[in-house]
């Protein structure tokens, strides 16, 4: 998994339909070299008819299961950068709206924060990693707002408002790391792998008597076989591909804190 992990994707479309065509081929030559397909009966052919819809028909059944989990996590992890892009806004409207000099510095470290995200922190989740530079900026962040001292009724709303903010960006982090190192477990990929093998095995007994309908059905079968998989492998990385998630959003949110401070 970490070779093909470290492929493009593109390449692992082509890796693994070709991949299980060609193992398809070779064990189909190698049970006719052995004459273990040989002539075989009525019984033996229904039972390979059988074999073979049955361990395709479930192995679809798992895979496109597993599909939809998958999907399901990468639906949740853009929703996470929603969110975390909507605290760390509202946490500069709030800073702005106070006022104070200290609210002043902590928006500039809130901005050193946002930007590390991108620049610094952004490249490790592919390893499922957090940047020490983007924490030791939110650490600076969350000290800020000891700094806060509100003298009003107004500022002290505002203070309560403010630290809330500040531990619901720090929560949103830890999410967002957390969430990079979610993914199938080995077990899976194992077993997986080995179901695989055991539908190309049965699709190759079944290519004993081959005919040019029977050939075609179970490539086509294989091939589309194949793609479930990659599917499955490339959303499985949220953070890595060209299907990673897209930290756009909090692109666009510093992009609303500059314009913010160009009004001031």
């Amino acid at each position: 998994m970490n070779f093909i992990n470290s492929l493009p994707e593109w390449h692992i479309y082509y890796l693994f339909p070709i991949g299980s065509l060609i193992i398809l081929a070779l064990l189909s030559l190698f049970f006719r070299y052995f004459n273990i397909t040989k002539n075989p009966d009525d019984y033996d052919a229904d039972v390979l008819d059988t074999a073979t819809q049955n361990s395709l028909s479930a192995t679809f059944v798992i895979l496109g299961f597993t599909l939809v989990l998958v999907m399901g996590t990468s639906d949740t992890i853009d929703n996470n950068l929603v969110v975390e892009a909507s605290r760390i806004e509202s946490l500069d409207r709030l800073l702005y709206i106070e006022g104070s000099p200290e609210s002043k510095k902590m928006r500039q470290d809130l901005k050193k924060y946002t930007q590390s995200i991108i620049d610094d922190e952004w490249p490790l989740l592919a390893k499922g990693a957090g940047s020490p530079k983007t924490r030791e900026h939110l650490n600076v962040l969350l000290n800020d707002v000891h700094k806060l001292r509100p003298t009003d009724l107004k500022s002290v709303m505002l203070f309560s408002a403010i630290t809330t903010k500040a531990d619901e960006i720090a929560l949103s982090r830890e999410t967002r790391i957390l969430a990079s190192k979610n993914s199938l477990p080995p077990l899976f990929w194992n077993i997986s792998f080995a179901l695989l093998f055991g539908v190309l095995i049965i699709a190759s007994l079944r290519l004993s008597k081959t005919t040019p309908l029977r050939a075609i059905a179970l490539s086509v079968q294989i091939v589309m076989l194949s793609l479930i998989y990659v599917n499955v492998m490339i959303l499985d990385l949220p953070y890595k591909g060209d299907t990673r998630a897209n930290p756009q959003v909090i692109i666009k949110t510093i992009h609303s804190m500059d314009l913010r401070n160009s009004s001031t």
